[in-house]
């Protein structure tokens, strides 16, 4: 080509004053870099979703793990006063057995246990509205149980009476 003439070219022909000699091959190595980098995310994109989505499930899980817990000890704990009591009503006058309960419930969670005479339940709570009813077969008990103490159960002339161990 003659100096000071300006050449129009298109396409290959550009390419080809330019210097560049296989333009597919150069257009399809970096679309081809470009369509695995666009591959590449959407595959990370979908394991962190997948991730999320377990990560939820399993807590979801571990939730209601924790409350079947705390539940299933405040039961054992609820049959254990009453099953105290209810052997106290049937056995009779001078009856006396001491128990022990747990100072805590599963996971260091602290609880209350009231005995509620006019509908003949032992009830022990936790948390906010939480509670595990067991029925007993008296309805003339006094005193009260506490949780991490020596208890002990009697039955004098009818009247059961609970007390806790002084510290």
């Amino acid at each position: 080509m003659s100096e000071g003439k300006r050449v129009d070219c298109k396409g290959k022909a550009a390419l080809e004053l330019a210097g560049v000699e296989n333009s597919c091959a150069l257009h399809a190595r970096s679309s081809c870099r470009g369509q695995a980098a666009l591959e590449l995310v959407a595959v990370i994109a979908l394991l962190i979703v997948i991730s999320a989505f377990l990560a939820l499930a399993m807590n979801a899980r571990e939730a209601e793990f924790v409350s079947d817990k705390l539940r299933m000890d405040a039961s054992t704990a609820s049959n254990k006063i009453a099953q105290e009591i209810n052997t106290a009503a049937i056995v009779g006058g001078g009856y006396t057995h001491s128990f022990t309960l747990p100072a805590t419930l599963a996971f260091n969670t602290g609880y209350n246990v009231s005995i509620e005479n006019s509908v003949q339940t032992i009830t022990v709570s936790w948390g906010e509205g939480l509670f595990q009813s067991t029925a007993i077969i008296s309805s003339n008990v006094s005193g009260g149980v506490e949780s991490g103490k020596t208890n002990t159960v009697k039955n004098k002339e009818g009247q059961i009476v609970i007390e806790a161990e002084a510290e």
